[in-house]
């Protein structure tokens, strides 16, 4: 639990010494000893050493044991807006009384403050005993309190506080500790920090496969599992990799190397995150092994409603505030489930039967806030004996051309070469509103063109391509925005200036559009060429061969008849 906005990553250092502080109260005390205290802070350094994978080392000290002078119901008693109201003074007073014994400056950053600072007390947890006087896992500020501690020339600022005994009353594990002091470390909370508020609760990312969900509860406590690829992404740490090229790719599991796959979005901020993890060591308890995928957003788009802050939040201030993901249908760091219908999170790790693609028309989907989809898709998902994921990623659909008009879009796609396309269209959308739906028609070389007719000038449309394939539907969108009419202009044969020759004629083989501006009630176009009727070809244009008179009929809504004639010279 993040009870401050900590927004500033405190990594960089070479080797990060960490003060565990035991503290026990005047009717409060531990149940175990040194023993236990010495063993906490080795496993904690084993699973931090293990997290950061060589880019920072990490050394948990643990402190003399400090008493202070009131009883535990004093510092923990909780007030209306706050567990445990009174127990930064606790943590003041705990720190004078070992002041003596502690160097301060030995868990200093660069600038004179104390951030690596464990406060451990008796019992178990406000969360596990009948008892509101007990304490919650949590992190907190001092400075928030508007205390100004200053010992051995350092501030002590922010500290994580954690009890000595799980749920079932045995010496603690370290799982609260670990995502705890990971706050510290600039980590926010994963899971609905807010419960059923801001429209329900979201799932996040199932709760035992991450550390900052409520991975830190696995058995009991005592094995959280290993930072996944946000984790690492957010921290800036670990081995990830943009995908940017088409092939085959291969990931071992994220705790042997902490490599990852990134797959950006539209806009910064917005990304895909891949991993595999496999059901060994630290990771033994997420119940599973496979790939598993992320989304997450960090942008400025809009993203819901929060009850606690009463506004509307961005993804960015989700992310500042703590909110990550309070409103569910606004999740900013998200697990995809394999199986859309998942009951189990077995079922959240690829491949499942039925289920080793992913692409923007898969559910789940790759897709955007914005609609917009990656230009790439995921393929055949597999995993090996040794626990490795291997995958390919293809970019089955890729927008070669759009050519945009007053009433008309052509838009010409190449499929990729391996996909046996069995049919495709173009869905013409006006926000939620589906305009039409229009066949593509297939040229060479896996080449697919469509025209979309009867648009409206001046107007921004969404155009989805879609594939039909005997491996599935595929699908990219492109926004266009069509041509406005131009006041106090005769209607005209549309002829780009690019397409011509220096003296303006036409080179042979040019291909142009049979399209004519500025008559906003036509009803039918007729083209001829030379007196011989035409038509645009399967890729929507007109080749032209030879020199001639190309001629056009625009016939309009009040019966009257417009006749357009252009002289081409082709050399």
């Amino acid at each position: 639990m993040l009870l401050f906005a900590f927004s500033t990553s405190l990594l960089g250092a070479a080797e990060r010494r960490v003060l565990i502080l035991p503290v026990e109260f005047s009717d409060l005390r531990f149940s175990y000893g040194e023993d236990a205290f010495n063993d906490l802070a080795d496993s904690l350094e084993a699973y931090f050493n293990l997290q950061f994978h060589g880019s920072s080392t990490f050394r948990f000290d643990i402190g003399p044991t400090a008493s202070l002078s009131k009883s535990y119901k004093y510092y923990g008693e909780n007030s209306p807006s706050l567990n445990d109201a009174l127990m930064y003074r606790g943590v003041v007073e705990a720190c004078k009384d070992v002041d003596s014994k502690v160097d301060f400056s030995n868990y200093s950053s660069s600038s004179r403050e104390v951030n690596d600072l464990i406060i451990l007390v008796p019992g178990r947890s406000e969360i596990d005993a009948a008892d509101a006087n007990l304490f919650w896992p949590q992190t907190l500020s001092l400075v928030d309190k508007d205390v100004y501690l200053v010992l051995d020339k350092q501030r002590i600022d922010h500290y994580a506080l954690a009890t000595e005994l799980d749920c079932n009353g045995n010496f603690t594990g370290i799982g609260n500790i670990a995502h705890e002091y990971s706050h510290l470390l600039g980590l926010k909370d994963i899971y609905d920090t807010d419960g059923s508020g801001s429209g329900g609760t979201s799932t996040a990312m199932w709760g035992c496969t991450a550390l900052m969900d409520k991975g830190n509860e696995n058995c009991n406590g005592h094995l959280p599992p290993n930072y996944n690829a946000v984790d690492l992404y957010i921290l800036g740490i670990g081995n990830g990799v943009n995908l940017e090229n088409t092939g085959t790719y291969n990931l071992k599991p994220i705790n042997e190397e902490g490599q990852y796959y990134i797959l950006p979005g539209d806009v910064d901020g917005e990304v895909y995150l891949i991993e595999c993890r496999k059901a060994e060591g630290f990771d033994a308890a997420i119940g599973g092994s496979g790939l598993l995928i992320y989304y997450v957003d960090r942008s400025e788009n809009l993203c819901g409603w929060s009850d606690y802050y009463k506004i509307e939040l961005t993804a960015a201030a989700r992310w500042s505030r703590n909110q990550v993901n309070c409103n569910p249908s606004y999740q900013c760091a998200m697990l995809l489930a394999a199986l859309p219908e998942a009951t189990d999170v077995s079922e959240v790790f690829f491949p499942q039967e039925g289920h080793t693609s992913i692409s923007s028309e898969t559910d789940p989907a790759l897709t955007f806030r914005s609609g917009n989809s990656p230009t790439f898709a995921i393929t055949g998902i597999s995993i090996a004996e040794d626990g490795s994921a291997s995958f390919n990623l293809i970019k089955p659909l890729e927008i070669t051309s759009t050519d945009i008009f007053q009433n008309s879009v052509i838009i010409n796609w190449l499929a990729d070469e391996n996909l046996e396309v069995e049919s495709s269209e173009v869905i013409c959308m006006n926000g939620s509103d589906t305009v039409s739906i229009t066949a593509g028609k297939a040229l060479e070389d896996g080449n697919f063109a469509c025209c979309v007719d009867s648009l409206q000038s001046n107007t921004e449309y969404n155009f989805i391509v879609r594939v039909h394939t005997s491996e599935g539907t595929y699908s990219v969108n492109t926004v266009c925005k069509t041509r406005p009419y131009r006041n106090r202009v005769y209607p005209f044969i549309f002829l780009r200036v690019d397409d011509r020759n220096a003296d303006g004629s036409f080179p042979k083989g040019c291909r142009i559009p049979l399209q004519v501006f500025n008559i906003p009630d036509a009803l039918e176009y007729r083209w001829f060429f030379d007196g011989s009727s035409i038509s645009a070809g399967a890729d929507g244009y007109f080749e032209l061969t030879r020199s001639g008179e190309l001629r056009v009929e625009a016939h309009r809504s009040d019966g009257t008849t417009d006749v357009i004639i252009k002289e081409i010279t082709v050399k």
